[in-house]
This record gives C-alpha cells, structure tokens and sequence, in this order.
C-alpha cells in the first residue's frame, strides 16, 4: 500500500473512531431512558451532518470538479450558518425533551460546532490537507474521554458530563481550519450559486433521511423514553460494522464483479467476517446478562441479543453491497434500490411498534435490515456494472 493510500485510509478510520465516540459515550454512560432523550437530540445531529453534505459539502465539491474556484472564505461562512442554525434547533429539542436550559445550551454547542467540524472536515481532506484532519479528530477524540472522566468525577450527572465534554471537544478541534476567514453571511448568493446540485442532492438525502431520521422522530414520542433509548442503542451498537468497510471503499468499488458479486470469494469472506462481528455482538450481550452488569443502556439489549446479532450481520452485509452498488448501478437502479430500502426501514418498525410495541419495532428493524441487505445484494449482482 503506498504511503499516500495509508494516510488516507488511517483518516478514514481515526475519523470514524471520532463520528461513534459521541454515540457510546452515551450509550455506557446514560442509563436507558436519558439515553432515549440523547437519542432523540442526536437525531438533529445526523439531520445536520446529511444537510451540510447536501448544502455545503457536495455542492461545493462538484463546483470543483467542474473548474470552479477553491474559495475557502464563503465554503467555511456557509459551514457557520449550518453549524449554528442545527445548534439552535438542537437546543429547541433539548428543551422540549425537558432539559434544562444550562444543558440544552451546551448540547446546542456540541451538535452545532460538530456539524461545523464535519463540514471543515470533508475541505480538509479535499483540499489533501490530511494531516490537519486527522489532527482534528485525535483532537476530538482526546478532549471527549478526558473531559468526560474529569466532568463525572467532578460530581456532574452523566448527561450533563455528555455534552459538556462533547462541547468542548468540538468546538477546540473546530479550531483546525485550513485558514482563518472573516464570516460573510451570503446564504442567498451560495444558494444561486449551487442550486441545481443542491436541489439534486437534497432530493437524494431527504429520501435516505426519511427512514434513517425521521422514522425514528415519529416512533419517539409513542415509545417513551425507556422504550426508544432501547430502539436507539440497537441502531449505536450496529453502526459501527459498516464504518470498518468505508476506509476500504475505494478498494471495494473498484474489484471485479468475479470475485466481489455474490458467490464469489470477497463476498463469502464478507459473508464470514460479517457472521464474527454478528457472534461477538451475541456473546457480548450474553456476558453482560449472565453477569448482571448494568453498563448504560447497553444492559437493555441483553433480551435482544439475537436481533442485535442479526442487525449486526446484515448491516455489515448491506453495507458492504451499497458500496459496490454506489458506483456501479446505473442511476435508475440505485434510485429504485433507495426507494425500497427507504419502504423497509420506515414501514417495517412503525408496523412492528404498532403491533406488538417495543419488541414489535426491534424485530422491525431487524427485518427492514435483512431486506435491505439482500436487496442491494441482488442489485449488485444482476445491475452492476463494475468488473467482469
């Protein structure tokens, strides 16, 4: 592997460490019903990230390739207007959930300066600045477990230790930009300018978002607190599986279809790897309930380790495929495979909570997630286009 390709893989994954800490540190921290409030104000978080790629990033990335200016000044004015309009609408949330304001203004900071970070983030490696990106997230990571340790053991309640450590580690590694700017607040000029990506992306996203995000903002209020920070800890524990494939995604684009569609020798390995990640999730959940260990809202999953398991696997599964088919279907089979992924993870758990409620939408997702899984699977193989 050349040196270039190393450093950008080991952005990748230091960035990926950075994007779950936030997640965990919640899910081991906060006991199940704080953790279904998290939960709810991440999901304004996530919203963030998929609007300022749609808004911001991507837009000024096709800008770019198409013999476009680099200017840093207005990407990183418009990163602001992003990063604190989310923090606003997050401490709207947070006080709507009954936070107090003390909290609602650190969780406004933490989710808004994040959502600055992530944007700067996307220039930095761009722009082939890893050093600072990577710099960025070691940085992200460092102040948010010692702030936490030093916030908890100072007395602070866990969810004010959460964001308060989340807080300060966003906003110091927001610090690293490629330069400084003066702010210019032309919302209305950078919209001229990049309306037709804006308008193709944002349509691609709010499309994803639905199942991912707004799904679950539905399902909040009918679960409960306790209920939906179980939900919540399903999709955190899982997430992780498909960020150990995206620093290997441009390897995985780029394999012939021989060995990387289903039934070849890359697919049945993904197949094997994905079955030990899905077994360690099983036997994890088995030890904590065995030992009756109360670690956050981790310990709610034990009665569900068998559709953790399989959540697990088929995420894995899926993601791997989605990669595949990202670059390789044309676009009217991506658009039909995004459509019917987007019907299984929206009807599937509300069919599921309305049925037989907390145990109903678990077994939801975990069925939405094995559909998902085979559907981009088929796609790949029987649409692909990439390799022989």
């Amino acid at each position: 592997m050349s040196a270039s390709r190393f450093l950008y893989v080991a952005t990748a994954s230091v960035n990926a460490g950075s994007a779950v800490l936030p997640q965990f540190a919640g899910l081991l921290f906060l006991s199940t019903a704080e953790y279904g409030n998290f939960s709810l104000i991440y999901l304004v978080y996530s919203l963030g990230i998929s609007l300022s790629l749609s808004l911001l990033s991507e837009p000024w990335h096709v800008h770019v390739i198409a013999g476009g200016s680099e200017e840093w000044n207005g990407y990183g004015s418009m990163g602001l207007v992003v990063g604190l309009v989310i923090g606003s609408w997050t401490g709207i949330v947070a006080c709507a959930v009954g936070y107090s304001v003390w909290i609602a203004l650190f969780a406004g900071v933490a989710i808004g300066a994040s959502v600055f970070r992530g944007g700067t983030r996307y220039y930095l490696v761009q722009q082939r600045m890893l050093g600072r990106a990577i710099a960025a997230d070691l940085l992200f990571i460092l102040l948010l477990l010692s702030g936490l340790l030093m916030f908890m053991r100072c007395g602070l309640g866990g969810i004010t230790s959460v964001y308060s450590a989340w807080a300060l580690a966003a906003l110091m590694s927001a610090t690293i930009l490629p330069r400084f700017f003066r702010p210019h607040f032309s919302v209305a000029e950078w919209f001229r300018n990049h309306q037709e990506s804006i308008r193709r992306l944002l349509a691609d996203s709010l499309l994803m978002d639905l199942g991912a995000i707004f799904t679950p903002l539905l399902m909040a209020p009918v679960m409960g607190a306790y209920a939906f920070g179980t939900y919540r800890a399903l999709s955190t524990v899982s997430a992780p599986v498909r960020l150990i494939l995206n620093p290997l995604r441009p390897w995985l684009s780029g394999l012939p279809r021989s060995s990387a569609s289903a039934g070849g020798k890359l697919w049945l390995a993904v197949v094997l790897s994905g079955g030990i990640l899905s077994a360690g999730a099983f036997a994890c959940l088995c030890v904590i309930g065995a030992w009756e260990l109360e670690i956050g809202a981790l310990a709610s999953l034990v009665v569900f380790r068998l559709p953790v398991a399989l959540v697990v696997w088929s995420n894995f599964m899926g993601h791997y495929a989605y990669i595949r088919c990202r670059l390789s279907l044309p676009g009217r089979a991506l658009l039909s495979g995004r459509v019917l992924q987007t019907l299984a993870v929206t009807v599937l758990p509300l069919l599921g909570l309305f049925l037989l409620q907390l145990s109903g939408a678990i077994w939801g997702i975990c069925s939405a997630s094995i559909l998902t899984a085979i559907i981009w699977t088929v796609f790949e193989k029987h649409f692909g286009r990439l390799g022989k």
